[in-house]
């Protein structure tokens, strides 16, 4: 009989530690504040994908790639025109020729512009742009546009 009682006092002072444990303010103010650390991030998270909306709302990223290149651009660097104004002026390396005649895609100017239609035109450096392509940028959302040099014009694809 009196282990029965040892053990049930035991048992209860056990259970009252745990309570009293339980109960500690240190403990809850912890769990408190990783609570609120959850909801703070969630928060951030939230108010990040509204900025991003708010700023893409009348923009748009373009990639411009040459798809197959002008001759004449091996001597001298190509440059990008969109609505007139020069967004790029880069050489194509030794190595990115042989990504082109191989068939791939290189990039040459990355923009962003203001969503809707523009004219954008490709040719060697310092030489005058002739008849502009009118290119589609859709809001909030990166496209390419990619250019191919054919015969005397370049032919352009929205991607």
């Amino acid at each position: 009989m009196r282990r029965f009682w040892a053990v049930a006092v035991a048992a209860v002072l056990l259970l009252g530690a745990g309570a009293a444990r339980a109960a500690d303010p240190v403990d809850d103010y912890d769990a408190r504040l990783e609570e609120i650390a959850r909801e703070v991030e969630a928060i951030r998270k939230d108010l990040e994908a509204v900025a991003r909306e708010v700023v893409w709302a009348g923009m748009a990223q373009v990639f411009v790639f040459v798809e197959k290149p002008d001759p004449a651009w091996r001597d001298q660097p190509v440059e990008v025109r969109v609505d007139g104004t020069r967004v790029a002026v880069r050489r194509l390396l030794p190595e990115e020729w042989e990504l082109l005649e191989k068939g791939l895609a290189v990039e040459v100017a990355r923009v962003w512009v203001a969503a809707g239609e523009h004219e954008v035109w490709i040719g060697a450096a310092g030489g005058e742009p002739g008849d502009a392509a009118r290119l589609e940028a859709p809001a909030a959302r990166p496209s390419a546009w990619v250019a191919a040099a054919g015969e005397g014009e370049v032919e352009w694809r929205v991607e």
